[in-house]
This record gives structure tokens, C-alpha cells and sequence, in this order.
């Protein structure tokens, strides 16, 4: 939701636009692979997806135009952190932009596959498969972290200054990462 409408992603290039959930209107796009991830930032809305694709739509997502992402791997997600957008994806990619038009590379320093991301106090956090949980205090170097688990974490969030990961078989990680007042 950018706050206007609600916008999805979908395999074949589909992006979906509705301003009231209920009936939507597809919009056209200059690709043919799954699209796994869509994110409103200040400059428009980025999407990305299948082969290292990226789209940004400047008008709402009427129009939509691919970037370069210097990769072919998977991104599963794009979100807006802290003023820059990031996407994480397949063999550890990830991926930072300030303007959805230029991306830059990040050694991620493991092969796990990347799924969700989160910024809380300063630092950028990135979790994966295999109970991968990486931070970065500017979103270019990376650090991992040790978890309790080996199983893939596909939801990342922050909550109360805590950091949430939650992934299969239920498995739910939670970190302290801010100290209680």
C-alpha cells in the first residue's frame, strides 16, 4: 500500500493496482518474470523479482521502466529503509539504491538465500535460509549473526526495539536490540 492504493506482484510480469482492494486494474510492465516484491518509496515504487529484475514507476505505477541490477539472482524483496531502498535476494545478494535507479552491490559474505530486511537504531538487517540473520550499521558491510536455528527465515521485523524473525516450521527468534528505557 503507498498510501493511495493498494499495488501486487505476481509471476508473467503482473503488477495489480487497486485503490480499494476490491476491483483491479493491471498494469503494463516491460518484463515477463515473477515479480516477487513491490515498495513505495519518496521517488515512486520499486519492484523486484525472477533473473535480478527491478522495475521503478515514477506516476503511481501507471508506467513501469526496468533498471540495471548488476545481477541475475532472485530478489525476493525490496523495501524502503532509513533513505535508500534495499533488496535482498538468491546467493546472498544484496542490493542498495538511493533513487531506485542506481544499485550497488553489498558483500553479504554468506551464499544463503536473502527473504526479508528491516532497519532499527542505525543498523540494517537482513535475514535468510538456513538461519542467516545478517546487520550492517551502512547497508554496505555485513555482519553475521549467530542464531539458534538452521531453519529459513522468511519474516523480519522490529518491534519495541527488538528485532523479530519469524520462518518454516513456525520458528519464531526474537533480539533484544535497544535497551528497555
Amino acid at each position: 500500500f503507498d498510501g493511495g492504493q493498494f499495488i501486487l506482484s505476481r509471476g508473467n510480469g503482473t503488477i495489480l493496482t487497486s485503490s480499494t482492494g476490491t476491483n483491479w486494474t493491471l498494469r503494463p510492465t516491460p518484463t515477463t518474470s515473477f515479480l516477487m516484491s513491490v515498495a513505495h518509496y519518496p521517488g515512486g515504487l520499486a519492484a523486484v523479482g525472477e533473473r535480478g529484475v527491478i522495475l521503478t514507476s515514477t506516476n503511481a505505477g501507471l508506467d513501469w521502466t526496468a533498471q540495471v541490477s548488476g545481477t541475475t539472482n532472485w530478489l525476493t524483496q525490496v523495501r524502503w529503509l532509513n533513505a535508500r531502498l534495499v533488496a535482498v535476494g538468491q546467493n546472498g545478494t544484496i542490493l542498495t539504491s538511493m533513487d531506485g535507479r542506481n544499485w550497488s552491490p553489498s558483500a553479504s559474505g554468506t551464499a544463503a538465500w536473502l527473504n526479508a530486511s528491516d532497519y532499527i537504531a542505525g543498523e540494517w538487517f537482513v535475514a535468510g535460509n538456513q538461519g542467516t540473520v545478517l546487520g550492517s550499521a551502512n547497508a554496505t558491510n555485513w555482519t553475521s549473526f549467530g542464531t539458534l536455528t538452521r531453519k529459513s527465515l522468511y519474516g523480519l521485523s522490529i518491534h519495541e526495539g527488538q528485532l523479530v524473525t519469524v520462518g518454516s516450521e513456525g520458528v519464531v527468534i526474537r533480539s533484544q536490540l535497544v535497551p528497555d528505557a
